[in-house]
């Protein structure tokens, strides 16, 4: 079985650090690639690459949201395979319905204690590997 790879695309370097951490500590099943915006992935879509088998992006990333790089990389034939999550400090309801127009697999809401990133990446990548996300 193969290591499933995680793009994280999220503007908040704590969160970041917080998901990169819970990953180290807890064994983890990922291999992850982080990214500070859209720009970023984008610039990435311009040379070889290899293809995450989820991403998780942040709904309030700065210029380009989460809604707007979903429907983006959706248009890329690529990315079809790819399992989306959206992940916010709070989630809303009309995004929940933007999720639902684009097949996002997931809405979650970050955890606020560091206790709790650990459980919640590792159930992250056990998505990832094709388990229902409790």
């Amino acid at each position: 079985m193969t290591t499933p790879l995680l793009w994280i695309v999220d503007d908040d370097e704590d969160d970041l650090w917080l998901m990169e951490q819970a990953l180290r500590s807890g064994n983890s099943l990922c291999d992850l690639r982080t990214f500070p915006n859209a720009n970023e992935v984008l610039a990435v879509l311009s040379a070889p690459f290899l293809l995450p088998q989820l991403l998780l992006i942040d709904y309030n990333l700065p210029g380009m949201n989460g809604y707007e790089l979903t429907k983006y990389l959706q248009n890329i034939p690529i990315f079809h395979p790819v399992s989306i999550l959206w992940i916010s400090a709070e989630l809303n309801p009309a995004w929940e319905k933007q999720a639902g127009e684009l097949a996002i697999q997931e809405c979650c809401t970050k955890p606020m204690v560091y206790a709790d990133w650990q459980d919640f990446m590792q159930r992250i990548c056990a998505f990832g590997l094709g388990r229902r996300m409790k």
